[in-house]
């Protein structure tokens, strides 16, 4: 597949608990940004931001799932990295015909509503890489909403993203997990540059 690189949108750990582990990255100044169960994974995910990535605590809520596996074989530590693409489809055939093995060959469920896919280990010489895409084919567009706006507007660099003049929004800005809504809050600050919270009513 031809373009430019995949950007890295967050980087996995794997932790016996959520709770516990987050005390020494708020002493070094993160804060978490939202948390939530993805049922089809076995874990309650949380994340935590880091300039244009983030990292993503995971702590099992099944003991079969992945994460528990991981737990038991390697203990805590760095689970996987993982990449934003624009089509996952086609990144994962791209890859196949390359000859990397994959975990996944269709998307699946992943934390926020979006569609993520992993590859074997094998592929990344024992590390786990996901792959994975904002916005779903299904829903080709999101849409969020600002009261302070009398017309539709869009902020460039979140793709597809339409921002509405609907009141009552504070969930969404919140990093309240919100169907497809990823943490659009962390993402206005990341490319505006300023909190979203200034434009509520």
């Amino acid at each position: 597949m031809s373009g430019p690189a995949y950007r890295l949108d967050h980087v996995g750990i794997a932790v016996v608990s959520i709770e516990e582990s987050l005390g020494v990255y708020r002493a070094l100044g993160l804060t978490e940004s939202g948390r939530e169960t993805v049922e089809s994974q076995g874990v309650v995910t949380a994340f935590l931001p880091l300039g244009e990535t983030r990292l993503e605590l995971l702590e099992p809520t099944d003991a079969h799932s992945p994460v528990a596996k991981f737990l038991a074989k390697r203990g805590p530590g760095v689970h996987h990295l993982c990449f934003d693409v624009a089509d996952l489809e086609r990144a994962l055939a791209d890859l196949k015909h390359r000859g990397f093995r994959l975990v996944n060959e269709s998307p699946v469920p992943g934390a926020g509503g979006k569609r993520v896919a992993f590859l074997h280990p094998s592929a990344g010489h024992g590390v786990l890489i996901e792959l994975y895409i904002q916005i779903c084919p299904e829903s080709p567009r999101q849409i969020v909403v600002c009261p302070r706006f009398r017309k539709p507007w869009s902020v460039p660099g979140l793709r597809a993203t339409v921002f509405f003049p609907v009141h009552r929004v504070e969930r969404v800005f919140a990093d309240e997990t919100c169907g497809e809504v990823a943490s659009y809050a962390e993402r206005f600050r990341t490319i505006v540059g300023e909190d979203a919270r200034r434009y509520l009513g």
